[in-house]
């Protein structure tokens, strides 16, 4: 057996002597018994303290339940096993909210310890990070500022352009080469200027990324003369948000979230108010919304058209009938008036297809008509 092993061996011993006795034990005790020194027994406990196994008072071991007993045991047999819980420690998506999944990489078991940390008020971060961040403002035609944002693929949210500044770079630097990442993919004809200086702002938060709590130190850039990036853009990968979005945290459509957390969003809210805008051509996202890949749903007008085109085959097929009843005998316009109630419900389907429309659309409309003139 190799030394490596022979302390596994002896930590193994150290955890089943706790775990096959209920009554409180004294350190000195165990020590004695597992044939090793006072210091080692010592050493288990602090490694096991964050999780609440064998609480000592003045040397002694208070009495432990069998959950505890049986969770040493399976510790003690895991380490005699050499056995692995988490084999990935290098996936950054973190997040997690299903317990299945704590266990299935490193970065999801610190999120979910870390999450038991931070609820019970420890606030002291455990990392930190430098993040470089570009703002990009254009308005609507109404003024409204929107500000183009990127969906990062490990906090699976929208955030301004940007990322972290690697050790071989400054922030202004990794500021352009994020810009050149995120950006130019869609937007090829893409010119800017930026120098500097940034302004800084700093976050405490959990980081999606590694699942640690963060100190995010964040260098925000202003570029000047931004040209080539249209209203229109991949939906998945970049969009221009709202104020609006940004205080709720969650886009437009409610189905990304964008970070900043709302609850942690105001200072950066407050910076971007402020912030010129710097790109000068005016946002047509109406437009752009219309043009996108995937049926859109307009609301009214369309299930308008919808209802007219609907009216205007009932007619067709009503007068057919009239006009077939007065030169036909019954039974062949019995057949007719069959050929053509088929052919009006094709029709009728037809017309729901191409138009994307329903009586759920409408209802839709109205509800999204009633909230605007209530906000309003």
């Amino acid at each position: 057996m190799t030394p490596a092993r022979q302390e596994a061996e002896t930590v193994a011993r150290v955890l089943e002597a706790f775990g096959n006795c209920e009554d409180a034990r004294a350190i000195s005790d165990v020590a004695t018994q597992c044939g090793v020194p006072e210091v080692l027994v010592r050493s288990v406990l602090i490694v096991l303290q964050p999780f609440g196994l064998l609480r000592e008072t003045n040397g002694i071991i208070s009495r432990r339940s069998e959950v505890e007993r049986a969770a040493l045991r399976s510790i003690a047999r895991m380490i005699r096993a050499n056995t692995v819980l988490i084999t990935d420690w290098t996936g950054l998506v973190a997040e997690t909210t299903r317990a299945e999944d704590v266990l299935q990489r490193g970065s999801r078991f610190l999120w979910t310890i870390e999450r038991r940390r931070l609820a019970r008020d420890d606030k002291d971060p455990t990392s930190e990070e430098k993040i470089s961040r570009v703002v990009i403002k254009a308005e609507t035609g109404d003024h409204s500022p929107y500000f183009l944002m990127f969906f990062g693929k490990h906090s699976q949210r929208f955030q301004l352009v940007g990322g972290k500044v690697e050790s071989n770079e400054g922030p202004l630097d990794a500021a352009k080469r994020e810009i050149d990442e995120e950006v130019r993919p869609a937007a090829p004809q893409l010119e800017y200027q930026l120098s500097g200086p940034s302004e800084d702002l700093d976050f405490l938060y959990q980081s999606t990324r590694t699942g640690a709590f963060t100190k995010f130190h964040v260098y925000h850039f202003f570029p000047t003369s931004v040209r080539g990036i249209s209203s229109r853009l991949p939906p998945d990968t970049l969009r221009w948000i709202g104020l609006d979005e940004l205080h709720r945290g969650v886009t437009k459509d409610g189905k990304c979230r964008i970070l900043p957390e709302p609850q942690d969003a105001r200072p950066l809210i407050d910076l971007l108010t402020k912030a010129p805008v710097n790109f000068h051509t005016t946002l047509d996202l109406n437009s752009s919304e219309k043009k996108s890949g995937e049926r859109q749903v307009n609301g009214f007008p369309t299930f308008a058209s919808a209802v007219a085109w609907t009216l205007i085959a009932f007619v067709a097929v009503v007068a057919t009938i009239g006009v077939a009843s007065v030169f036909v005998p019954p039974w062949a316009m019995a057949i007719i008036a069959s050929f053509l109630t088929i052919v009006f419900v094709f029709v009728l389907t037809a017309i729901g297809v191409i138009t994307g429309e329903t009586f759920v659309s409408f209802s839709k409309w109205v509800l999204k008509w009633s909230s605007t003139n209530k906000d309003n």
